[in-house]
């Protein structure tokens, strides 16, 4: 509300005011239809076509157009003091097809037919242009003025790699016209079509579409447009052009036009400071700034007010900043073609190929022009790739990623898989999609890649583990459907997680209700011995039970079901609490990643450097971090800062804590001191589990971590039995660069446990 309050006292008064006349054009379709040789016609309808060498595009190419538009003079385009000079009445309709490039200033404009004449050519007496200039919406003489106004036009032109389809949803936006762009000269049309405008429809708010037929002095090609328009509403028109003779390309201007006047946010009213900081931007050469360089062309120190502006003109695409992430809000890209064309490089690199998407930081350096992309920035575009979600970094490794998309096509261990699909126990759950989106199970990798087991994960698929249980995800395109097997002594809890992240996924897509089915495994006698049993329609079993029928005939034995009893491993009235412990691991993971900030830090430092990256990870759980040493809480009566944070519910409830220290070596003083005051001292209460983190600047990591397990299951500690302390670093981690150790011991009879999180921060 503030926001909104801000922006509309930024509105007061008529000289603080502006208006938004820019929009945003993006051609998408297969890889060699023309959408970059459209592209530069659009820009100059001169521009001469060499067959055969029409470049490629390899990611996204931008390039601004303007475009001098004829508006009704009328709200919310017209402004009486600002655009009186430039009025036009239509007068008369004309045969005369006149190049609009060719009108000068003043002179008359013929358009699609008509001709438009300017203020200055008519004999009109002092009282009218008196009215015309005090009038809100000149009507009162005709309907038929308008005044011309300079729309800019950003261009964004889509590579058709079908590689890159997963990436390009980010930059798929609203208040956007779509040219669709094919060639009659293949039989794929069908696909591309429902591919682009579903993806189109949901993702950009069903925003305006063109479907343009390139190549049509080769050939022409019908296609079914009544029905393609029933299907999707938000079809304007079917084009057909040749950019080599430019057949057609005044019709596609003329088609763009009347979108532009019919966008809803064209002449939006914007605070004056808020577009001057809008033109500023556009003009600067750079590709980014610093949030220091930022707030001095907002003319402002206020965070508050830097605040509103940024998430305006983040979303009105102007800039790309992620003001609440830790890493990125000092990072604002400018030109989004500095960021696309890093990832579309790292993407298409034959190294990170064919190494099935593993690569390290270090082929950054090699692949990149250091005069664009200097080393300090390299993290930053890790970090905003791994926010968009097209990359990870494994787990436990200092600087080792992976780009699901180029993942191998099939999984390492077929006989694992086959456990998953042969378990007549495995609860099987399968979401079928009427349309499936690219990247759905490429983002889900990477949203759960702290889950994975080892190195079995691939293009299509995924085993998940943890403690209690596994888990098994295959995506199959084809037939358009994600299929889940759960097994294990405790099962829900992991369906839960995985089922939250899907539903995240289809929420940031935009898909709605009627895109996706879900079915449960049937759990009647002959159902539970096969390998195929029936999939009931979940919303069918919603609807009986909301009829009050409990029981349900198994379609393929015909045995009576209890409904509940097979919803019972499938709950979802509540998303299972965030694992803390893989959180800290995350953040730890991240740690390493920033060896060369900390390497000289002290051990406070590095704790407080951990307590932000750990914020960052436990955003969207259902607890927060307490720093300790900043409030100088203490409710032991501890000197303030000796415990490093706590976890606490919303309500303020503390349900654990962490305690960081470095070791250079086995130093058993030490982490003995550490180990008692964090089971005796600090847990007066008796929590379930505790956490420690281990800053290991030995020379040798393993040997310290090999000591280190040792010396845990020596521990004699009064008050307490420990029982035993196991590595199960394969549970929570994909290399060898962080250990995880499990400390399970009881005090007055309670079974509890203490995590031991090792991280190597030596060179």
């Amino acid at each position: 509300l503030s926001y909104i309050d801000y922006y509309f006292e930024g509105l007061r008064g008529r000289d603080n005011r502006g208006k938004l006349f820019e929009t945003k054009l993006l051609l998408v379709g297969k890889g060699n239809v023309g959408k970059t040789t459209l592209m530069r016609v659009l820009d100059n309808d001169k521009f001469k076509v060499e067959v055969g060498k029409e470049k490629t595009t390899h990611g996204i190419n931008v390039q601004s157009v303007k475009r001098d538009v004829l508006f009704p003079a009328k709200k919310p385009y017209y402004d009486r003091f600002l655009d009186m000079e430039n009025i036009y009445f239509l007068e008369v309709y004309s045969d005369i097809e006149i190049d609009d490039d060719d009108n000068d200033e003043g002179m008359p404009i013929f358009k699609d037919g008509f001709q438009y004449r300017h203020i200055s050519e008519l004999d009109l007496s002092e009282e009218t242009l008196l009215e015309l200039r005090f009038e809100e919406q000149p009507f009162f003489i005709n309907n038929d003025i308008y005044f011309e106004k300079e729309i800019l036009i950003n261009v964004w032109d889509f590579g058709g790699q079908e590689i890159l389809y997963s990436t390009h949803q980010f930059f798929l936006t609203q208040r956007s016209i779509y040219l669709l762009i094919w060639e009659p000269r293949t039989d794929d049309e069908i696909e591309s079509f429902e591919y682009w405008l579903n993806t189109i429809k949901r993702l950009s708010n069903n925003s305006p579409v063109i479907i343009v037929m390139n190549k049509a002095d080769i050939r022409v090609k019908l296609i079914d447009e009544e029905n393609y328009k029933r299907k999707f509403n938000n079809i304007i028109s079917f084009v057909e052009i040749s950019c080599l003779n430019k057949l057609g390309i005044r019709n596609l201007n003329s088609e763009i036009e009347n979108i532009i006047l019919n966008l809803p946010h064209i002449g939006d009213a914007l605070p004056k400071s808020w577009d001057r900081i809008r033109k500023e931007l556009k003009e600067i050469s750079l590709d980014y700034l610093s949030f220091e360089e930022f707030k001095k062309i907002c003319h402002t120190s206020d965070k508050k007010e830097i605040s509103y502006i940024s998430r305006y003109l983040n979303d009105l695409g102007v800039i790309i900043h992620f003001q609440n992430d830790f890493y990125l809000k000092n990072l604002i890209v400018i030109n989004p073609e500095w960021l696309t064309k890093a990832i579309y490089l790292l993407i298409n690199s034959i190294k990170v190929q064919e190494n099935n998407g593993l690569f390290t930081t270090v082929i950054l350096e090699e692949l990149f022009d250091h005069s664009f992309y200097p080393n300090e920035k390299l993290n930053d575009i890790l970090s905003l790739m791994e926010k968009f979600e097209i990359c990870y970094k494994i787990l436990g490794s200092r600087d080792q990623y992976i780009i699901p998309t180029l993942l191998s096509p099939s999984p390492k261990d077929y006989k694992l898989v086959d456990s998953f699909i042969n378990d007549k126990d495995a609860l099987k759950y399968k979401i079928q999609y009427a349309f499936m989106p690219s990247g759905i199970i490429e983002r889900l990798i990477c949203r759960l890649n702290n889950y994975l087991k080892g190195d079995n994960f691939w293009k299509l698929g995924m085993i998940l583990i943890t403690e209690n249980s596994e888990a098994l995800i295959i995506s199959d395109p084809h037939n358009r459907n994600l299929k889940i097997y759960v097994k294990g002594s405790i099962i829900t809890p992991l369906f839960h997680i995985v089922e939250h992240e899907i539903r995240e996924i289809h929420r940031d897509i935009k898909l709605i209700e009627s895109d996706v089915d879900e079915y449960i495994a049937c759990i009647c006698v002959e159902c539970c011995q096969s390998f195929d049993p029936y999939m009931f329609k979940k919303s069918t079993l919603l609807k009986f039970l909301q009829k009050d029928k409990k029981q349900i005939d198994c379609q393929q034995s015909t045995e009576n079901v209890n409904i509940r009893k097979m919803l019972i491993g499938y709950r979802t009235d509540e998303y299972s609490k965030k694992d803390i412990l893989r959180d800290l691991i995350s953040a730890a993971s991240t740690l390493q990643t920033r060896y060369n900030q900390i390497k000289d830090y002290k051990e406070d430092e590095i704790n407080i450097y951990f307590q932000d990256i750990f914020r960052s990870y436990i955003q969207k759980g259902n607890y927060f971090l307490n720093e300790q040493s900043q409030k100088g809480k203490s409710g032991t009566g501890k000197n303030v800062g000796e415990l490093d944070f706590t976890i606490e519910t919303v309500e303020g409830e503390m349900i654990s804590f962490f305690e960081g220290f470095i070791l250079k070596s086995i130093d058993r003083n030490n982490i003995l001191g550490h180990i008692k005051k964090i089971l005796l001292k600090y847990d007066s209460n008796g929590l379930k589990e505790k956490f420690v983190g281990v800053y290991s600047k030995a020379s040798k990591f393993d040997n310290l971590a090999n000591q280190y397990l040792a010396y845990l299951n020596e521990l004699n500690i009064e008050e307490v039995v420990i029982d035993i302390s196991t590595d199960v670093s394969n549970i929570y981690l994909g290399s060898s660069e962080m250990r995880v150790f499990k400390t399970v011991y009881y005090r007055s009879q309670t079974k509890l446990f203490l995590y031991h999180i090792l991280i190597n921060l030596s060179l």
